[in-house]
């Protein structure tokens, strides 16, 4: 069954969040006759594009802030004024602001579906997290109709601290277009690109698509360059995202002088392009859901190497597809190294990443999310 002629929000923090990966789940929606508004912060002429309506509502990350009290007053406001029949939401604030009006008014608000893109509480998490966030999700759940958890490990975290929403379910991640990264080879030109973001051609490159943050942890990955260069003297770090550690990132490459081996290209929206020109992907992150940005190269058949944490680990079997490694910039280089000097290695992992990664197909993930749908509309 489908679901047909619903009214649908959708909620994040972000409107960048939507685009970068819920417009499929948006065009499967409304191609059914769903109406699907969506609420994010920061303006978005893809967005709008794509959804019935567009609330761009101001919230920040920190859910006890003050900019997120105005925002609940206008989430509320929406809400109101709308006879939604399902709100998904997303990321912690995303979250938090439509369950904290439900718990007050549970007659008034329509099912709740929360997607964990990766708790902020796990084991090895800060005090804080535990102190604040968990005790915040703990209550919340108790309004959710349905929560889904995108890793093994944070479903597991849920039955265990017995989170009491309605049902619980594993859906790993949002999915990719998987045809998309696959042949690339068919439709992109490494000159082309390298020229479009002042790259030699004639270089090796490796990456790490995303937010320039202290969880991201890229001052890692800038350290590793420093025994890297002397190891595989042609390749080159990109650093591909923007962030509020974006200028002491900088500095630090400058201070270590690597700025001849590390080039910071900001928010890229052609991710395909990066993906096409890299050799492998790189995941430097304390902390992670379900990294997108390694699946999509995966489907592109490039191994990766990563930091063993949460999330990476779903994607990355040791040894078979990449390497797990501990928060060692030595041995970072020396697993980078070894791929980009072993073409025997480099392509056994690239076969392997190409398999892995079909099961993440963005066909077979949003089916899953229709299906929690179904039964949170229809309560089966």
């Amino acid at each position: 069954m489908m679901i047909k002629n619903k009214r649908i929000l959708l909620i994040a923090n972000t409107s960048r969040f939507f685009v970068h990966f819920m417009l499929p789940l948006i065009d499967t929606l409304r191609s059914e006759g769903n109406i699907v508004d969506v609420i994010g912060s920061g303006d978005s002429a893809d967005l709008e594009a794509k959804c019935d309506h567009f609330y761009n509502v101001n919230m920040t990350r920190f859910p006890l802030s003050g900019t997120n009290i105005s925002a609940y007053r206008e989430v509320k406001k929406i809400i109101k004024s709308n006879n939604y029949d399902l709100i998904h939401a997303h990321t912690p604030v995303g979250g938090l602001l439509p369950r904290y009006y439900k718990y007050f008014n549970r007659k008034k608000v329509p099912p709740i579906i929360y997607t964990a893109h990766g708790f902020h509480f796990f084991k090895g998490s800060s005090l804080a997290s535990w102190t604040i966030l968990y005790p915040i999700e703990k209550v919340m759940a108790r309004v959710t109709d349905a929560l889904i958890l995108i890793n093994h490990e944070d479903y597991q975290l849920s039955l265990e601290k017995k989170l009491k929403a309605k049902n619980i379910y594993y859906i790993p991640g949002v999915g990719v277009e998987i045809s998309q990264f696959s042949n690339l080879s068919d439709e992109l030109n490494r000159e082309e690109i390298c020229s479009k973001f002042n790259l030699d051609p004639n270089k090796r490159y490796i990456s790490f698509i995303g937010e320039l943050n202290k969880n991201k942890n890229q001052s890692l990955l800038i350290h590793m360059m420093s025994y890297l260069k002397d190891q595989v003297p042609n390749v080159q770090l990109l650093l591909v995202g923007d962030g509020i550690e974006t200028e002491s990132y900088k500095k630090l490459v400058s201070d270590l002088n690597l700025n001849e081996y590390v080039k910071f290209l900001g928010y890229v929206k052609e991710k395909e392009e990066i993906v096409f020109i890299n050799e492998i992907a790189l995941s430097s992150s304390f902390r992670e859901g379900l990294p997108i940005n390694l699946v999509e190269n995966m489907a592109a058949g490039k191994p990766i190497v990563a930091t063993d944490c949460r999330g990476n680990r779903e994607l990355v079997i040791n040894d078979k597809n990449g390497f797990l490694i501990d928060f060692d910039p030595k041995v970072f280089s020396d697993r980078v190294s070894q791929l980009l000097l072993d073409s025997d290695l480099y392509a056994k992992f690239s076969s392997e990443s190409l398999l892995l990664a079909e099961k993440y197909d963005v066909d077979i993930i949003n089916k899953q999310y229709i299906d929690v749908y179904e039964s949170v509309l229809y309560d089966k």
